[in-house]
């Protein structure tokens, strides 16, 4: 992630804290409710929150939807995660 000055395997790890991180908070992936301060503190991420946020949007990890800011293709990924619960 060039946005964020970080290897691959930082973002594979940035990535993967979000996602479970949202599994536990925000389980329709709608992140809308949390400040990127709450979202950046929930994947460890140390620097600017904002900045975290706009590129992980710019990217297209996230998209800013009506209802906020949404997790690209959330519910499809949780498919296979409401057929392991």
């Amino acid at each position: 992630m060039d946005l964020l000055s970080i290897g691959k395997s930082s973002a594979i790890g940035i990535l993967h804290l979000l996602w479970w991180w949202a599994l536990d908070y925000a389980t329709d992936g709608n992140l809308s409710g949390f400040t990127s301060s709450q979202i950046a503190r929930g994947v460890d991420w140390e620097g600017d929150p904002d900045e975290f946020i706009k590129s992980l949007v710019s990217s297209g990890f996230l998209e800013n939807k009506n209802s906020g800011i949404v997790i690209h293709d959330w519910e499809y990924f949780t498919i296979y995660y409401d057929i392991m619960l």
